[in-house]
């Protein structure tokens, strides 16, 4: 009769332990920290750069209203070139802009408008109203292009 040796349990091998982590992980991980980063600095990029259209669209709001509170049609018309200059001024810088008069004026406004709705009867009746005692110009139509034009214009590249 043959002698049985006592068998002995299983031993199963140690759990297989998360750190460090494979070197994948060690690629992915800094890969993913960088596109976030680039995705927050983009997004705020992108917010400061409309911040003036908003604040531009929101003066055009409050001018508006104080227009139908005191009917001024001269100091209106003023006051919508005056933002027109400003919000150019302001993207496309004074070099650019501070010379532009008249037809000049016009020109750049139209080119630079991304809209195909921008009207150049309105546009001129708008600015040739500054110039006029009793200004001829459709108020609401003015108001709509000045509105058009600081919502599409195309920032310089």
């Amino acid at each position: 009769m043959e002698q049985q040796l006592p068998l002995k349990d299983i031993h199963l091998p140690d759990a297989i332990s998360w750190w460090p982590p494979a070197l994948g992980w060690w690629i992915l991980v800094p890969c993913v920290i960088a596109l976030i980063a680039a995705l927050l600095w983009w997004s705020i990029r992108r917010i400061k750069q409309g911040q003036y259209r908003r604040c531009a669209l929101k003066e055009l709001e409050q001018q508006q209203a104080r227009y139908k509170e005191h009917g001024d049609t001269l100091q209106y018309i003023s006051q919508l070139n005056q933002l027109l200059r400003r919000v150019a001024l302001q993207c496309y810088g004074r070099n650019v802009v501070a010379q532009l008069t008249g037809e000049t004026w016009l020109a750049f406004l139209q080119q630079h408008c991304s809209a195909k709705q921008f009207d150049t009867d309105t546009a001129t009746k708008l600015i040739n109203a500054a110039y006029r005692a009793e200004p001829e110009i459709a108020i609401d139509a003015s108001t709509q292009l000045t509105r058009l034009w600081i919502k599409t214009h195309r920032r310089p590249a």
